[in-house]
């Protein structure tokens, strides 16, 4: 992934103020925190629910939805048909 954007980025010229200013989380970061919103959302008792003892697999797949969101935004825009 050669992209290291982010998520809320910042523009302008900031160094006049006096104080550093963060560009924000990566995009990456972002991606994975809207997975989790998903997975966690999606928990029923009818689905299952996630254990404490579940959490780390639950990071890995929201961090492997959020690289393969980040592959996609590699790959050229077509003219929007799938395929």
């Amino acid at each position: 992934m050669a992209r290291n954007d982010y998520a809320f980025p910042l523009f302008g010229k900031y160094e006049d103020v006096g104080y550093e200013v963060q560009s924000g989380m990566s995009l990456r970061d972002w991606f994975a925190g809207m997975a989790l919103v998903g997975e966690l959302s999606a928990q029923s008792q009818e689905n299952g629910e996630y254990l404490e003892s579940d959490f780390i697999h639950l990071a890995d797949r929201c961090y492997s939805v959020a690289d393969r969101m980040m592959e996609k935004r590699e790959i050229p825009e077509t003219d929007g048909k799938d395929g």
